[in-house]
């Protein structure tokens, strides 16, 4: 029987109380066994940390210029927006991460009577190969997809496609068009629920929400992302 090689990949961040910082990241390589299970074949575990007390900041080492200074392209979307959609209200916060290599977005969607639907949270980060900014998605409801910015003179498109949690599948082209005065305005195109059409959502401007926190709650807690590979 043909075994096969698979790794995965694991970082986390974590904030202590004394707001230390820690970077804990590992490699993995596995062996499936002839039974099916999976057995350790060989393990490569690479463990750094890097804290950062008082003053000094831990998004100064782990820095990445390239991709900061790509980002910077997309500095109109930080702060915390509030849409005031038909079907009730979009609060989103984009930021990004301490060590300024990613912007992380949180939204939360609420019905017309401020019952809370679900909650997203994407990473928006810059793949230097394609020159591409690259989105991924998580829904709170096990939902999940990922698409790409890309910019169209003064506007940007954003095309995703998502994975629902029941197994459908969404398509939505998502535009931004950033705003002189600041802030931007969204509208949502070409919305699919598998192979039935959706309404578009019109343009709508982003409002600024003073009620939002600073910082998305993964970032000040512990964040972790985990991608396989099967050769």
């Amino acid at each position: 029987m043909n075994s096969k090689m698979f790794y995965f990949i694991d970082w986390r961040a974590e904030v202590g109380n004394s707001g230390s910082r820690k970077e804990i990241g590992q490699i993995c390589f596995w062996k499936r066994g002839l039974r099916g299970t999976m057995l350790p074949f060989m393990i490569l575990v690479i463990l750094f940390s890097i804290k950062s007390e008082g003053t000094e900041s831990a998004g100064s080492i782990l820095k990445n210029s390239a991709a900061s200074q790509a980002l910077s392209a997309l500095d109109w979307m930080l702060g915390s927006w509030k849409f005031s959609l038909e079907s009730g209200t979009l609060l989103s916060r984009i930021e990004r991460s301490k060590s300024e290599n990613y912007l992380l977005r949180e939204d939360r969607f609420f019905d017309r009577q401020s019952v809370l639907i679900h909650e997203e949270k994407t990473i928006i980060a810059w793949n230097p190969v394609s020159e591409l900014f690259e989105t991924w998605t998580f829904r709170s409801d096990g939902s999940f997809g990922g698409g790409i910015f890309e910019q169209f003179g003064n506007q940007w498109s954003a095309p995703v496609k998502m994975i629902l949690f029941d197994g459908q599948s969404s398509t939505a082209n998502n535009i931004y068009t950033p705003q002189e005065t600041g802030g931007f305005i969204w509208e949502s195109i070409s919305r699919t629920l598998d192979d039935l059409a959706l309404p578009d959502i019109p343009p709508t401007a982003a409002e600024e929400d003073g009620s939002a926190s600073k910082t998305p709650d993964w970032e000040g807690n512990a964040f972790s992302a985990r991608s396989f590979i099967v050769p």
